[in-house]
């Protein structure tokens, strides 16, 4: 079995939209020309929403697999638990992994960032850091 680890969709609702066409449809139709038979698919909040990942995976649950993403703002950071925003996306959405772009969200030396894999690892077990994907862009 071929599975893509890294893909990204682009709906109408994406800051993004206006320079990148790439519905879950057009996913699909590449995902199929290449023989692959599932794909990751990881938002980057705010800018891939994590609403528009959770509403294409459920739309095919058997080819595609969402992850969670977190926006780090000063809101969320201050006031809010960013284990328990994880653990809503998980339950919510039936993500299996966490997308963090640290270049993007936040630096992976943030005290916030203990708080929220310390809950990863309550989420998925002893297999963590394996479900979570860092992109680290330097």
């Amino acid at each position: 079995m071929l599975i893509d680890g890294h893909t990204h969709i682009v709906s109408e609702e994406s800051p993004w939209a206006q320079y990148i066409s790439a519905p879950t449809e057009e996913l699909l139709r590449q995902m199929d020309a290449a023989d692959i038979e599932k794909a990751v698919v990881l938002p980057i909040e705010p800018w891939i929403s994590v609403s528009s990942v959770a509403k294409a995976c459920r739309a095919h649950p058997d080819r595609l697999i969402g992850f969670a993403s977190i926006h780090f703002t000063p809101e969320n950071l201050c006031t809010g638990d960013l284990g328990d925003i994880l653990e809503r996306q998980v339950n919510d959405f039936g993500f299996r992994g966490l997308k963090l772009y640290p270049r993007m969200q936040i630096s992976l030396r943030s005290p916030q960032i203990y708080t929220l894999f310390s809950k990863a690892r309550v989420i998925w077990g002893s297999d963590f850091p394996d479900p979570i994907l860092l992109s680290m862009i330097t």
